[in-house]
């Protein structure tokens, strides 16, 4: 299988370090500026099917970049949303930080009331990606999810730990482009990842 990434635009709660969690938050200007890029980065692909987060940021990004693929079927699913914040939805990043440091509780465990754990994330991106390993193993499958989420599905994949060394080197920029063939029998091989030579 061959697996193309892509995180959604830059929203107004990127911008200024919010959590947006699972809120219904729109790509701004800079946004939709960096999805277009995107698609012209991705418009001579040969996608057999996309599958894109429920919320709108991601189905504004898809949007964008499928205007060239317009056969490509779309299945939209609640499995690659953004990880919920419970209460700290809509509150600067930094609150919730001081939350967890002041639990003690593992970066990866740490759940806020209302909300998910990244660990819970993990579960439920890893559980639809084993489905796609199983469903698409010689097509071209084309995700379109947020930041947490990706890195948590990237860990599963080269099969590493949450840890402060690992966590960050996963980072996706707005819409950056991680591009990996997915084989069975050998290690998942990196044709790009990260990728914001479109964007930049």
């Amino acid at each position: 299988m061959r697996l193309i990434i892509v995180r959604h635009g830059q929203t107004e709660y990127n911008r200024k370090n919010l959590l947006q969690g699972q809120g219904g938050i729109g790509l701004n200007s800079q946004g939709w500026k960096e999805a277009k890029k995107a698609t012209q980065r991705l418009k001579k692909e040969s996608i057999d099917v996309a599958y894109v987060s429920d919320l709108q940021r991601a189905q504004e990004t898809a949007k964008e970049i499928l205007r060239y693929h317009k056969l490509v079927k779309i299945v939209v699913t609640s499995a690659l949303r953004k990880r919920h914040h419970g209460v700290f939805e809509g509150r600067p990043a930094q609150e919730m930080i001081k939350a967890r440091e002041k639990s003690k509780v593992s970066f990866h465990k740490f759940k806020p009331k209302g909300g998910e754990s990244y660990q819970d994330v993990q579960r439920r991106v890893g559980l639809l990606y084993h489905r796609l390993c199983q469903k698409y193993k010689e097509e071209t499958v084309l995700l379109i999810s947020h930041g947490g989420t990706i890195r948590a599905l990237l860990l599963l994949i080269f099969k590493e730990s949450f840890s402060s060394d690992n966590y960050p080197k996963y980072h996706h920029g707005n819409c950056a482009i991680t591009i990996l063939e997915i084989s069975k029998t050998k290690k998942p091989k990196i044709e790009v990842l990260n990728c914001l030579k479109h964007i930049i």
